[in-house]
């Protein structure tokens, strides 16, 4: 065996091993890509559910400022079976605010099941409430919703106070 000959004998294979050390380098980078992506997508979703909340409260506060007697809607409950569309036909005040009420529950809410009339877009929050309570002569318009890691997330708008009756 000539000193060339054993020197190719031994580099045999050595290539091979390159090229898994080389895989797995690779591999291990592109698990972590994939990581990061999820957790982008998770923390752009509530980064969506929180403008949408932003959003639907400030309808709600909007039209509560705007009403002429926003305690109405304290009263009001709302109602689990859409009966008239007021978006397409007229209403009288109660029927437009049950409805209203019933519109933002199914719009703050995925667990009504009787929403599908209304076609809501966009989705909306995951296992959400939203409340609208009176204290001390002052409106408080609140939406808390659950994130897909479990941790609730709590929004709350309050309205000037009320004029005494």
């Amino acid at each position: 065996m000539t000193k060339q000959s054993i020197n190719r004998a031994s580099c045999l294979g050595f290539s091979l091993l390159e090229l898994l050390v080389a895989l797995s380098i690779v591999s291990v980078g592109l698990v972590g890509f994939a990581q990061l992506q999820q957790k982008t997508l998770a923390v752009e979703r509530e980064q969506i559910h929180r403008l949408q909340a932003h959003l639907l409260l400030d309808e709600i506060t909007t039209t509560l400022q705007t009403t002429a007697v926003p305690e109405r809607y304290l009263s009001a409950q709302p109602d689990n079976t859409i009966v008239t569309d007021c978006i397409a036909t007229a209403c009288d005040a109660d029927t437009f605010i049950q409805f209203q009420l019933t519109l933002w529950n199914c719009r703050s809410s995925n667990t009504l099941s009787n929403c599908s009339p209304l076609a809501i877009t966009p989705p909306p929050f995951p296992r959400g409430q939203l409340a609208i309570q009176s204290a001390t002569n002052r409106l408080t318009a609140q939406l808390k919703w659950q994130a897909i890691n479990g941790q609730e997330h709590v929004l709350t708008r309050h309205l000037p106070r009320l004029p005494p009756n």
